[in-house]
């Protein structure tokens, strides 16, 4: 299922997981976390 996904991702090194359908303030969000 999706959280199984969600946790491979992670494990996998992703700094996020953005599900659809996407919202843009969450996009952003994400963007803006991984450019630190």
């Amino acid at each position: 299922g999706q959280q199984a996904m969600v946790v491979e991702a992670i494990q996998a090194g992703a700094l996020d997981f953005i599900v659809k359908p996407f919202q843009h303030d969450r996009v952003v969000e994400a963007l803006r976390k991984a450019l630190r």
